[in-house]
């Protein structure tokens, strides 16, 4: 069952959609241009629906669960620097069984199909019901996510802010900076690169992060730090045990903690020859 789609006019000019990273490697220049544009809304009833599913390419996301909210609606703003590139943008919302799908198609040229004046994106706003549950892939750009129940998300690129969570969250990130708060459940991080900064969980925190300063506080079970490579560790306010592994004692910096605390051993300075 497809979703009910409202188009509106297509406009050349300079209008912005909202803020958003642009399909493939643009200059920054270009990344709020919108040479054409059109505007859709897309409905489906949330009745039987326990979760929905989104699959995004570039353009920012941003997914809010609403109280009293009774369907799955999407605001979608498509960008194009050519009427080509337009035409080949498209989304789609539909019902799978007990699953919402929403999904953007891009344009895919390769071999200098894209460049300073060549662009194509998809800006979503998706509200749904409060705490229903989610998994979402997005490609590149910001994305915003709340309100939600469990939740797994798979990001490639571009800042990633998750806030009100009523259940467990699970997130791959590959680069750009991370920001978690208010989880109740269990928080697993895959981070890439770029910041992270996790805040207010009720249940355990693990982490593996590749480079990027990480800040960890307010966790209401165990905190696990896996495989660290370069930047900084902070945690503070922890009930339970803390365990960080792969990177050097002078990186991690840690208060209030109530369980056991299990960190590498502090590095041994060499002696000097005489």
């Amino acid at each position: 069952m497809r979703a009910r789609t409202t188009r509106r006019a297509v406009g050349v000019g300079s209008a912005m959609a909202l803020a958003a990273l642009t399909f493939g490697a643009v200059p920054a220049e270009a990344q709020q241009r919108c040479e054409i544009r059109e505007e859709r809304d897309l409905d489906l009833g949330a009745a039987d629906l326990d979760r929905i599913r989104i699959e995004a390419h570039s353009g920012r996301l941003v997914v809010q669960g609403r109280e009293g909210e009774t369907g799955i609606r999407v605001h979608a703003v498509l960008c194009a620097s050519d009427r080509e590139r337009m035409e080949a943008l498209d989304v789609t919302l539909e019902r799978s069984g007990a699953e919402g799908r929403l999904r953007t198609i891009h344009p895919d040229w390769n071999g200098g199909g894209w460049g300073r004046d060549r662009y194509a994106r998809i800006d979503l706003q998706v509200d749904v019901p409060a705490g229903m549950a989610a998994e979402v892939e997005d490609g590149s750009g910001e994305a915003e996510i709340r309100g939600v129940g469990e939740l797994v998300v798979r990001d490639g690129s571009g800042a990633l802010r998750i806030e009100d969570v009523s259940g467990r969250l699970r997130v791959d990130d590959g680069s750009g900076e991370l920001h978690i708060r208010g989880v109740e459940g269990d928080v697993e991080v895959e981070d890439g690169s770029g910041g992270v900064e996790i805040r207010a969980v009720s249940g355990s925190v693990r982490l593996r992060d590749g480079s990027g300063a990480a800040d960890i506080a307010g966790v209401g079970r165990d905190v696990v730090v896996e495989d660290k490579g370069s930047g900084r560790v902070q945690v503070d306010d922890v009930r339970g045990d803390l365990r960080v592994d792969g990177t050097r004692r002078e990186r991690i910096h840690y208060s209030n903690v109530g369980g056991a605390v299990d960190l590498p051993p502090a590095r041994r300075r060499g002696r000097r020859g005489g």
